[in-house]
């Protein structure tokens, strides 16, 4: 074989290869550009930057989306009575976890309410109506223990 058909011979065995590392690479990066749409925030590799719930008064935790053994833990543990997201379930992978949450929190007795808030850009005036909306809210709920989550309980 002469020199260009070992090149053609080569490029044709390599050029395969380097589009479908391509697309995958390019797959990932677009998932986490899309609010994390194709991944469950307790599994990897989300789980190692999700945040962790906290209270920020007597009757407020905030943190992360809780699966049904954080719901349980939350209700058994700290009292919690109600529930609410910040999930946007304009968002296909956002409202399934709030479909989700919905039916874990029904089955331990919990309530569930959700403001939802857009991830970008944070102080969009719809955010800042959700939050006014919520302070009311959280107001109004004073004397029950109210967990306040978001999708990695991080940005919103």
């Amino acid at each position: 074989m002469n020199f260009i058909e070992k090149r053609i011979k080569r490029i044709t065995y390599v050029l395969p290869r380097i589009v479908l590392l391509s697309i995958f690479f390019l797959y990932v990066v677009f998932a986490f550009l899309s609010y994390f749409d194709y991944f469950e925030p307790y599994l990897y590799p989300l789980a190692l930057i999700r945040g962790k719930a906290y209270p920020i008064s007597r009757s407020i935790i905030i943190g992360p989306y809780p699966h049904y053994d954080e719901m349980k833990k939350l209700k058994e543990n700290f009292g919690v009575e109600t529930i609410v997201s910040l999930l946007n379930v304009k968002l296909p992978q956002e409202n399934a976890l709030y479909k989700r949450e919905q039916r874990d929190a029904e089955k331990l007795g919990l309530k569930t309410y959700n403001f939802p808030m857009e991830y970008l850009p944070l102080q969009s005036e719809s955010n800042k109506e959700k939050l006014t909306e919520l302070t009311a809210f959280l107001r109004s709920h004073s004397t029950q223990k109210v967990y306040v989550h978001c999708y990695l309980g991080k940005h919103r």
